[in-house]
């Protein structure tokens, strides 16, 4: 989630993000639950946070599960 966040705007497009943060918004009004993971205003929240993760192989290391390859 983190890692996407800079990205769900472009790939869903304004409209569809400013309807999952009014979502966010009604269900999650103090913003307790995973705060900041996949809807984040913070342009450097993806590198914010993180767990270090073991590595596995030097192809999959790069992945960021964003979506766009």
């Amino acid at each position: 989630g983190r890692n996407i966040a800079p990205f769900v705007e472009l790939e869903w497009g304004s409209q569809a993000y400013a309807i999952m943060k009014s979502i966010k918004s009604l269900l999650d009004p103090k913003n307790i639950l995973n705060p900041g993971v996949l809807l984040n205003s913070d342009s450097q929240g993806h590198l914010k946070n993180l767990k270090p993760l073991h590595p596995a192989d030097e192809l999959v290391d790069k992945c960021m599960e964003c979506g766009f390859c």
